[in-house]
Formats: structure tokens, sequence, C-alpha cells
């Protein structure tokens, strides 16, 4: 940041790009006193520059951050801040709000709000950003194959809506749980499954802060007849199951093309 202050100047948007990027970085290692602050700033300096959409992004960092932190009220001005700031990305940052006033409904126990949001970022969405590297969820199945094969669940199905935002440099941050029935100890893994993903990096307009998306992850065993029972019930190994709940029907149709033409090229 310090080259780019130097030969660009510390109100150019490529300087203020990295600041934003900073304190992103800040917000991810739990530094949030620090983000804030470097969020102020590149506000501040966006705003006196006429960088205006770079400053709305810097505004709405700042409310989904109060978000984050318990302090609601703050995050609902500051997201309205963003909106008010904005010029060329208008639309974009009203959709952004209408996303942190629903985060704040679900925190508040709204039991209809995940459901919301996902709908509304389905009718919403640009084109899903392309996963390259995931690592597998960690299996926390009993270590024998005749512990797993033996072992019988009820009729009930364990899952959790986890949202997070993949940030245009293709990494993913603000991985939260926004709804859980019953996921357990297979919670630990799957946040780290998340962090770890990397995508694409996509172009977007500065100070934009990412695509935010929600996953429901199903943990399940397949139906079986356990030794000396006549019904099927769940039994064996559970395995982890992945829906992006804010897919659109566009990008469903043309995930299948892909998968389609994949199969056809082997």
């Amino acid at each position: 940041m310090e080259v780019l202050r130097r030969y660009v100047g510390e109100s150019n948007v490529a300087t203020l790009g990295q600041e934003l990027s900073f304190g992103d970085t800040m917000v991810g290692i739990g530094t949030t006193g620090e983000a804030s602050a470097v969020y102020r700033n590149v506000q501040r300096k966006a705003e006196k520059a006429g960088h205006s959409d770079m400053a709305a992004g810097a505004a709405f960092r700042r409310a989904w951050l109060a978000l984050t932190l318990g302090r609601y009220s703050d995050a609902e001005h500051l997201a309205d801040e963003a909106v008010a700031l904005a010029r060329s990305n208008v639309q974009l940052m009203v959709e952004l709000r209408e996303i942190v006033r629903t985060r704040i409904a679900i925190s508040h126990g709204d039991k209809g709000a995940v459901d919301a949001l996902a709908k509304r970022l389905r009718q919403s969405a640009a084109e899903m950003p392309t996963l390259i590297f995931a690592p597998p969820i960690d299996d926390i199945n009993r270590p024998t194959a005749f512990a797993q094969s033996n072992i019988i669940y009820d009729s009930a199905i364990a899952y959790a809506d986890l949202g997070f935002w993949i940030r245009p440099d293709g990494r993913t941050s603000g991985i939260e749980v926004l709804r859980n029935a019953g996921l357990g100890p297979w919670r630990p893994g799957i946040l780290r499954q998340i962090k770890a993903r990397r995508y694409v990096p996509f172009d977007a307009n500065s100070g934009y802060p990412g695509t935010y998306r929600i996953e429901r992850f199903t943990v399940r065993a397949d139906y079986g007849v356990p030794v000396g029972s006549r019904m099927k019930q769940r039994i064996g190994k559970l395995t982890v199951h992945v829906v992006d709940l804010t897919q659109t029907d566009a990008m469903s149709a043309a995930q299948r093309e892909r998968m389609q033409e994949a199969s056809a090229h082997r």
C-alpha cells in the first residue's frame, strides 16, 4: 500500500481498494476494531475525492461489521448511508441493504427470514463465481466399518444453513450459521471447509464487497435394514450433502449443461 500511496496517491481508487482488502483481512483474523478504523478512513478519503461507489462500499463494510458485532441500529444506519453514497451502483447497494435488514431479522428470531433472504438472492443473483478448490469436509464417523454399519439413527435429518461472502479476490469471508437443526459435531469441519474454499477471482465495481451465498449442509445416513429388524431405518456411515439455496434457475440450467458437456467428452 505504501508504494501505491507514493506513486498514485492515497486517494486513488487502487490505493483505497487495497486498504479495503486490508480491512477485510483484519476482520478475518478477528481484529474488528482495526478493521472498523480502516473502513472509516477509506470512506472519508473516498468521499473527499469524489469516489462515491468506493465510499459506499466502505460504508457497507462498516454496516456488516456492526451487524456481526450485534450493533443492529448502527448496522441499519450505515447500510442506509451506503445507499445514499452510491451513484452508479445504487440498485446494488439497495439489495445489499436488504441483506443487512434480513440478517437482523434472522438474529431477532424471525423463522422465515432465511428463506426470504434466499429467495431475494435467487431473484437478484449474478452468475455464480466458479469454485476452483475446496477441501473435503472432515469425516468424523467412527473409524471401523463394523461400527459404522451398526449405528442406527432416528428419522430426523440434521442440517444447517450457512451464509458467507465470496469476495472479488475469490476468497470467502463472514461465514456464519443462519439456522441450525442438529448439525452438532459436524459444524467445525464444515466451517473450515467453507473458509478454505477458493473461487475464480471476478471483476467488480470499486468497493463491491462480493457475492453473498446461503448453502444448506445436510448430514444423513442411507436407509437400510439393521440386524434383528425388518424395518428400514437410517443406518451406517453419515455423509454430508450440500445445496446452494441461492442458486437461480438459470444457474442450475447452466450447471446441468456444463455437466452434460463434460460427460459427453469422457
